[in-house]
């Protein structure tokens, strides 16, 4: 086994074994709603932001581009208003897809 792979492995076991301990003891622990309230929260706001750097900052100058030629903010866009339109996750991702597309190929 390589140095690389015992890494991998020492890794997984120490996550496994962080979790494991964590859900052993989740049904004893009780937040406060607040607290219950932020962490159910996290996750949807980190990949928002994920998702904000991709769609406004310029992949190579790293400067904000909020103008209609930023192709991926117009796809993003429209990809949010076909989501609130037909309310279906996957027929606006598929759309949303082809919408990006269509934008990358008149440019």
């Amino acid at each position: 086994m390589t140095g690389a792979m015992v890494g991998i492995v020492v890794m997984a076991a120490s996550i496994l074994v962080v979790r494991s301990i964590a859900f052993a003891f989740a049904r004893r622990i009780v937040l406060p709603p607040l607290a219950r309230e932020a962490l159910e929260l996290a996750a949807p706001a980190i990949i928002a932001s994920l998702l904000a750097m991709g769609l406004v900052f310029d992949k190579e100058t790293g400067a904000p581009d909020l103008s209609f030629g930023n192709d991926y903010l117009v796809g993003g866009l429209l990809t949010v208003a076909l989501a609130i339109w037909i309310k279906n996750f996957t027929l606006a991702t598929m759309l949303g897809f082809a919408a990006f597309t269509a934008i990358r190929m008149l440019h």
